[in-house]
């Protein structure tokens, strides 16, 4: 049961991407055989299970178990093949080549750091992580529902099951490490920055509830992105001719998704105007406290 609905609107597309990976790659049924082996750890031993008065340290201790149990279980390199299947997956279904117009550049167009940059390599390796996570989402899911546990609105709980993912899909295809969580932070903090720097007033209001900059960027990479938005990455499908380019775009969509969010967080509207509570005078003479 999955009782979250970005998830929800996502099933269609989380079988089908599993059913044509069991099909055609996963040829020994590896996947199928872990996933009966870990609901039987779940629903036969009560491995794993949350007891109604626990802390939430004792909670936290039992959840971390148990993605490590996960992982030791699919991702483990000595034990199955499903991650060089995951890789091979990629490979053969990546038909884009985002970077083959990167000699011409358009008039007008804007110069980027090469940290803001996105490769094949980069796209791949998103792709390759969002695999995971429709892998792992069921099992998670799962778990929440028979042990009652509810996600609550910017937990990083969900980001802590699919963190893993970032350091299993860390290589390019020359063996070359990228660190794509360290990708998504530098992207999305240079988007909060520049938006910071254009809606300050907002900023500051929402900076007295302790939203800086730096928690914004962190709750945007690990909740809205990591969290939320990478299971929906699709492989290129569909060719649009008038544009010239494929419909499934994981960067583009990244765009998209960081720009509403802070469409939302520049727009949210106080009752009052909201002011630090602090010593310092302003030109009349009155403080925050005041």
């Amino acid at each position: 049961m999955i009782n979250k609905t970005s998830y929800e609107k996502q099933l269609d597309q989380i079988a089908r991407y599993m059913n044509f990976f069991i099909a055609k790659y996963d040829t020994e049924n590896e996947l199928p055989l872990e996933y009966l082996r870990i609901k039987f750890a779940l629903d036969k031993e009560k491995q794993f299970a949350i007891p109604p008065d626990c802390d939430e340290k004792k909670r936290d201790d039992i959840i971390n178990g148990f993605i490590d149990f996960i992982y030791s279980e699919i991702f483990a390199p000595d034990s199955t093949h499903i991650t060089e299947n995951i890789i091979k997956m990629t490979d053969d279904n990546y038909l884009d080549d985002i970077e083959k117009n990167n000699g011409r550049k358009k008039h007008n167009e804007r110069e980027y750091l090469e940290s803001l940059e996105f490769t094949n390599a980069h796209v791949k390796l998103m792709l390759e992580i969002s695999m995971g996570m429709k892998i792992i989402c069921p099992i998670m899911f799962h778990y929440f529902n028979t042990n009652k546990v509810k996600v609550e609105k910017n937990s990083d709980l969900i980001y802590r099951f699919y963190h893993p993912l970032f350091e299993i899909f860390s290589h390019d295809e020359y063996g070359r490490p990228v660190n794509m969580f360290n990708k998504y932070w530098v992207y999305v903090k240079s988007r909060v920055s520049e938006s910071a720097s254009i809606n300050g007033t907002m900023f500051e209001k929402r900076q007295i509830f302790g939203l800086d900059v730096f928690s914004v960027v962190n709750s945007f990479v690990k909740v809205v992105i990591v969290s939320e938005n990478m299971v929906k990455y699709s492989y290129p499908e569909t060719w649009i001719p008038s544009q010239g380019k494929y419909k499934e775009n994981p960067i583009g969509f990244n765009k998209t998704v960081i720009k509403l969010q802070l469409h939302f967080f520049i727009k949210e509207v106080y009752d009052k105007n909201l002011t630090e509570v602090s010593n310092v005078k302003n030109s009349e003479g009155l403080s925050g406290a005041d």
